[in-house]
């Protein structure tokens, strides 16, 4: 009976340490869907490794990372927190997914016919989007706070807002 509750105890343990670092993956994507990189130097030997990749496409590439774990993650709390809060994020991911389609990508491609170059910039809706994403994940963490920090009250004198 007793190596029941520890097996349940390990599988719990695993699935919320999971959840943290899906978390902790939403927060990196989204630092660099802001910023494309971590740093000045990061962006400069991306740019030297391949000259041919903006920053504006690594960008989006983080967003859409973002997207995706996001989906995961609702797929892995939909039973661990509340319903209404469950949908309010489901509906802001399916609103942000719709908008890009709506606009046809929030990449835009340029040409320079001079000089034969092209890259990428960000539509405006992009940078919407980013606030959006930043929400949803602040919502995640509200909702899972108690569950993922149970002693959260006493050491940080409540859950963050």
């Amino acid at each position: 009976m007793e190596e029941d509750n520890i097996n349940q105890k390990n599988i719990t343990d695993k699935w919320l340490d999971n959840i943290y670092e899906i978390l902790m993956r939403l927060e990196g994507y989204e630092r660099l869907a802001k910023e494309g990189c971590n740093s000045i130097i990061e962006y400069l030997q991306s740019i030297a490794q391949n000259p041919n990749i903006d920053l504006a496409t690594i960008q989006k590439k983080n967003y859409d990372m973002f997207i995706t774990e996001f989906e995961v993650l609702l797929n892995n709390i939909q039973h661990l927190v509340d319903k209404t809060i469950f949908l309010k994020m489901q509906i802001k991911l399916y609103r942000l997914i719709k908008t890009e389609k709506e606009v046809g990508g929030f990449l835009e491609k340029r040409f320079d016919m001079l000089q034969h170059t092209e890259w990428s910039v960000l539509k405006p809706e992009f940078y919407s989007a980013l606030r959006q994403i930043s929400e949803l994940r602040g919502i995640a963490v509200s909702s899972l706070w108690k569950m993922l920090s149970p002693n959260a009250k006493e050491n940080l004198e409540g859950l963050p807002r």
